[in-house]
């Protein structure tokens, strides 16, 4: 080996050694940030893409042999044009889709303000077909990462809750005071408990946020605008309203809840535990639950849970969800009562939602381009040395 190739290959190892402290860097100062952050579902999803991508373009890296590149006419193969490329057609397509996904999320945004002005007593058939493609897309998505188990959550039976009543059993009063507890109690009060965020080119944000807004919305319109033909022959104020009671909207909702928790367990914990471990499957309970205990100390809820025996810790944890999903089914009969009342804290909560993706698109986004631009920087430089 002449003095010129010893020289190039000591660069070579320089220069991948550099690279790989500032890889280093970069996966400690996030591993750092997960320790004072909590992040969201959707949060994490992200992640694991841009772990895949990353994985995927290192591996191209490794497929070519640090010594003997073949040679054409003369000039060395460079791997990290390979791997250019492939960064150059992945980021087109993610930018293509994103482009999309955001130009659906405005006029679905529109469409919505137009439905529920033009006609609110039909609001519920544009919840239902929207829950059919996003939820259908989620199922898609989610059992190729191994998330399908958390389509179990009460979110979703909520949803499917309320278009059995509104297809099916739409002069059921029963049915209707029901749905609406349970969209207007635990899925409405989700947008604030899980921080939903209205991001317009992300589709699996803005399911999560249809998921449990559409079904507050419904709940709304077929509360004080409902379809006339529902109520022929009932007697007005006196068979609708008056003999409402508690036992309505807490105590009937209380007993779904609990025919919910038990399906729930069983199914989880039980009957497909062990192929949710075999095939390394996520429930709400593995992404809520830290195995961190330094994590779990921040939060008195995470703590409980934590300290009791590791085979009671699902128990509990579901316990928890019980206690907040009774409480919010109490005011749900002021709602039914008050215009107002459900009017502002609807808003209020639709208002966050806004509020939390602003934050996302001024905060998280921002920086995850300025490190999408520190990444490419390396890389360029990487090649120029090549």
């Amino acid at each position: 080996m002449d003095s010129k190739t010893e020289e190039k290959v000591s660069e070579d190892g320089q220069e991948k050694k550099g690279f790989g402290r500032s890889f280093s860097e970069v996966m400690r100062k996030t591993g750092e940030s997960f320790k004072n952050v909590e992040y969201t579902v959707e949060d994490i999803s992200d992640l694991m893409d841009m772990a895949k991508n990353l994985e995927d373009a290192l591996q191209h890296e490794e497929e070519v042999p640090a010594e003997g590149k073949k040679k054409e006419e003369g000039k060395e193969e460079k791997p990290e044009a390979i791997v250019d490329f492939d960064l150059r057609k992945v980021e087109k397509s993610v930018m293509k889709r994103d482009t999309i996904a955001f130009f659906l999320g405005v006029v679905n945004v529109a469409l919505i303000g137009f439905w529920m002005g033009k006609s609110p007593e039909t609001y519920y058939h544009y919840w239902a077909f929207k829950s059919l493609v996003l939820f259908s897309w989620r199922w898609y998505t989610y059992r190729q990462k191994g998330w399908q188990y958390l389509m179990f959550e009460l979110c979703y039976f909520g949803n499917f809750l309320g278009m059995i009543h509104v297809y099916f059993f739409p002069r059921v009063m029963l049915m209707r005071k029901l749905s609406f507890a349970v969209c207007a109690g635990p899925l409405m009060w989700s947008i604030m408990a899980m921080r939903n965020s209205l991001v317009f080119h992300d589709v699996d944000k803005i399911t999560t946020l249809m998921m449990h807004a559409s079904p507050a919305l419904t709940a709304w319109s077929l509360r004080w605008y409902p379809d006339e033909r529902w109520y022929e022959g009932y007697k007005g104020d006196d068979a609708m309203y008056s003999q409402s009671t508690w036992k309505e909207f807490v105590g009937y909702p209380v007993a779904f809840y609990i025919s919910w928790v038990v399906l729930y367990y069983c199914l989880c914990f039980v009957l497909l535990k062990q192929r949710i471990e075999r095939k390394g499957g996520v429930t709400m309970f593995d992404l809520m639950v830290p195995k961190d205990t330094e994590k779990a100390r921040k939060n008195m809820f995470l703590r409980l849970i934590t300290s009791a025996p590791e085979a009671w810790q699902p128990i509990v944890y579901l316990c928890c969800h019980g206690v907040a999903a009774t409480v919010s089914f109490l005011p749900t009969y002021i709602f039914w009562k008050s215009f107002i009342l459900h009017t502002a804290t609807l808003l209020f909560c639709l208002s966050l939602s806004i509020w939390n993706g602003g934050t996302f698109y001024f905060k998280v986004f921002a920086k995850k381009y300025s490190k999408d631009l520190q990444e490419r920087s390396i890389h360029q430089r990487q090649k120029k040395v090549q």
